[in-house]
């Protein structure tokens, strides 16, 4: 992009460790917005953990936003409501794992949007995108539940994916 004279969005994901952070003040200094991913791990590991281990992902988020720079935006995990993405599951298949609920993916949000800003209240907190083609997580319509379910606690927030489902 740069040859080109363009500039654009730079997005990274990252599995958030003991709150080491990133340095992206070079892209942001060149005139590129940086969007950062925070997820718990890959596979297995889940986008985000299981319910029993939101409380210690906030920290490490809020711990790893604070010993960041250069980022625009950060997103909490990626597209919950694809099995693979699911903490604990097998292959992506359904019947493992621990699913992400529109409930348990807003009450996780709310503690990663809790501990960020504690500890940068400038940071712009979204949430996670939800995979495209897919009609629901579990027990719902569809993830805008969730954006609007976290509208209710924290207030207005950039909506990542809007599908339209046929």
């Amino acid at each position: 992009m740069a040859n080109a004279g363009a500039k654009g969005w730079i997005v990274e994901t990252v599995e958030v460790g003991g709150g080491s952070g990133g340095n992206w003040s070079s892209y942001a200094n060149a005139g590129y917005g940086v969007i950062v991913r925070l997820n718990q791990g890959y596979g297995y590991a889940g986008t985000i953990p299981p319910v029993s281990g939101y409380d210690d992902f906030a920290y490490r988020c809020g711990q790893y936003v604070k010993n960041s720079s250069g980022v625009e935006y950060w997103i909490i995990g990626n597209e919950p409501n694809l099995p693979c993405e699911w903490p604990g599951n097998i292959d992506g298949d359904p019947n493992t794992g621990e699913a992400i609920t529109v409930a348990n993916y807003v009450h996780c949000y709310g503690h990663c949007y809790d501990a960020i800003k504690g500890q940068v209240s400038t940071a712009k907190v979204c949430p996670a995108p939800r995979a495209p083609g897919r009609r629901s997580m579990t027990e719902h319509a569809g993830m805008s539940t969730a954006c609007y379910g976290i509208r209710e606690l924290l207030g207005p927030v950039l909506e990542w994916s809007r599908f339209k489902q046929s």
